[in-house]
């Protein structure tokens, strides 16, 4: 869809809630951080990754499962990404011997940041 429209507007019951290019849209939203392990973390770990990546943002990020077994995000960010995070992250998992398999940066995908528009009760209607 980012590729198709060169706008889009984004309508909640009726009601205009977004408008504007997709980049405009998707870079607006919350920032991301969005890694997949080669397995998946033991929740020592992963509460041991939460609170490093809480302690590197203020106290407010944390790392929680996104998806399929090994899939996991910093969600709760202040401030966009960046190298010391990264960074960071890649001498964590280093130092706990865990392989990365993809990290991505950035906004969300216009489908992301359209749930995060209208809430995600959206996701659950379409589930049932």
């Amino acid at each position: 869809m980012e590729r198709l429209a060169d706008h889009v507007a984004v309508l909640d019951r009726g009601r205009l809630v977004a408008y504007g290019t997709p980049a405009e849209l998707t870079g607006s939203g919350t920032p991301r951080v969005r890694f997949r392990l080669s397995a998946p973390l033991p929740r020592p770990d992963l509460e041991a990754l939460s609170s490093w990546a809480a302690a590197h943002d203020g106290g407010v990020a944390r790392v929680v499962a996104a998806g399929p077994a090994a899939a996991y995000e910093v969600e709760g960010l202040a401030r966009p990404p960046d190298p010391a995070l990264v960074a960071g992250l890649a001498a964590w998992f280093a130092d706990h011997d865990v392989l990365v398999t993809e990290l991505r940066l950035g906004a969300a995908s216009l489908e992301e940041r359209y749930l995060e528009l209208v809430g995600t009760d959206v996701a659950a209607e379409a589930e049932a």
